[in-house]
């Protein structure tokens, strides 16, 4: 499935998939641009084009998604870039493996000019098996290298498009409850960085689409008859939920909220110490190392790390016959 405004590099980075059954929904959200022309000019049965009044990106994308007729969706807005076998590498998880979801991949961050950036999105679940609480802790998906079962949305239902941001992050707390996600190690999309994004610093709803965040965790916990494991991470959810914002907050200058959301996060958390440290370890990353090319690389060096560590952690089990 595809967003688009008037740029025609989306569209030809899903028509050039190595995997080629599919078809391409392009919504139009009241753009005043070229898009329509742009589309009309590909002679491709594939593609269907859906026009309609600007209503922003969670009412574009179920526009999309009321349309659909295959049994799998994806996403890829106008800015952003699958790699050419990113349906190759996804589809055969979904036709294989039943009991899966969600199948997703690395994201990369590139800038404006399509240069690569030393920061992605995906990576996998912090708790191995409960994608639900691992979501919960923090956003580990990339809705960009994402492939999702029509049922998902039966289920969970569809975007909110009454958040003004974080609706990826909303969607797929909804589909966790559910349903499994598989995490492929590899990069499959490029993910544009500009200022002129709706996440960027610049742009007027900026603190819309950050503050949003709370909002999320709030209506999952909402929810009556929470599972235990879902329950017992509640202090660490919002403990990462407002040193999110509090990071936010320190982007835009805004210093004395954001020392305010890292009061809360500490408060909330259980576990002040450690917090303090997390939080010092945030703002050194923010303002030292992470303007160094080694030190944009840290995080994600530090979460494979991560990674490794648990995979060795479970090897006993899985060698008793446990499975995932």
């Amino acid at each position: 499935m595809q967003s688009l405004s008037a740029r025609p590099w989306s569209v030809d980075r899903v028509l050039n998939q190595s995997f080629r059954n599919f078809e391409l929904i392009v919504v139009d959200d009241g753009s005043t641009d070229e898009t329509v022309s742009l589309v009309r000019r590909y002679e491709d049965s594939r593609i269907r084009l859906v026009r309609k009044e600007n209503g922003g990106i969670s009412s574009a994308r179920n526009a999309g998604l009321n349309l659909v007729r295959g049994r799998y969706i994806a996403f890829l807005d106008s800015d952003d870039e699958w790699l050419p076998d990113m349906l190759a590498w996804t589809v055969p998880v979904l036709e294989s493996r039943p009991e899966f979801g969600v199948v997703y991949a690395r994201g990369q961050s590139m800038d404006r000019n399509g240069r690569p950036l030393d920061q992605w999105e995906g990576v996998p679940a912090r708790f191995p098996g409960d994608d639900y609480a691992s979501m919960l802790y923090g956003f580990f998906g990339c809705i960009q290298t994402s492939l999702i079962r029509r049922e998902c949305f039966d289920r969970a239902g569809l975007f909110d498009e009454n958040l003004a941001g974080r609706v990826d992050y909303d969607l797929f707390l909804r589909i966790s409850r559910y349903f499994r996600f598989h995490f492929l190690d590899a990069i499959l999309a490029h993910i544009r960085v500009h200022p002129g994004r709706i996440t960027a610093p610049a742009s007027s709803r900026y603190i819309q689409v950050f503050t949003s965040r709370l909002k999320v965790l709030d209506k999952a916990y909402a929810e009556p008859e929470l599972p235990s494991s879902v329950l017992a991470i509640k202090p660490l959810a919002y403990r990462n939920a407002h040193m999110d914002l509090g990071l936010h907050w320190w982007n835009i200058g805004q210093y004395r909220q954001a020392l305010s959301c890292y009061g809360r996060s500490v408060r909330v958390s259980g576990v002040p110490l450690r917090t303090l440290f997390r939080i010092g370890f945030q703002l050194l990353m923010t303002c030292c190392l992470g303007r160094t090319p080694w030190g944009a690389r840290l995080p994600n060096l530090l979460a494979g790390i991560r990674t490794r560590l648990e995979k060795r952690r479970r090897r006993p089990a899985e060698s008793r016959g446990a499975h995932d």
